[in-house]
């Protein structure tokens, strides 16, 4: 919380939250004419606290209310919305951090204890898979979920 400012907490809410808003809001009437789906992209530190990432967990948070809100909203008119739930996923955001000098083998020798699915991180395909899944006309009248593609890290 010591390094918690206006601007960074600003920038990430108008990052993850104002513009999933104002996109959707914008993207509405042609999702009402063509019974669409939305899926957005939230994350596991939506579910529990990592030193650092107050704004980050807030925000993805406000992903999950927003999308679950957003469902009920449009659910109406055709319109299913949905969320994803990336867990640790080898690759994007991990790549950058272990470029940074993060250990590598450190992480995963400590994240292998906290993934159920005998440590296995995600990979970006995983998540891809369950984007498609979700946007496609296959899950019928799911809607307002917010589906955990964690390895069974939140379980």
């Amino acid at each position: 919380m010591k390094r918690l400012t206006e601007k960074a907490v600003d920038g990430m809410l108008a990052i993850n939250v104002r513009n999933l808003m104002m996109l959707t809001h914008a993207l509405t009437p042609a999702l009402i004419q063509t019974w669409g789906s939305i899926v957005n992209i939230s994350a596991v530190a939506a579910y529990g606290g990592t030193i650092g990432q107050t704004a980050y967990a807030a925000s993805k948070r406000a992903v999950n209310a927003f999308t679950r809100n957003t469902s009920i909203d449009l659910g109406r008119y055709g319109v299913r919305v949905n969320a994803v739930v990336p867990g640790p996923v080898d690759g994007g955001m991990w790549d950058a951090a272990f470029a940074a000098g993060v250990d590598r083998a450190q992480v995963m020798a400590r994240m292998k204890h906290l993934i159920p699915l005998e440590g296995r991180w995600a990979r970006e395909q995983d998540v891809a898979n369950a984007v498609a899944w979700l946007a496609s006309e296959k899950p019928g009248c799911i809607t307002g979920q917010v589906l955990r593609v964690d390895g069974g890290m939140l379980s």
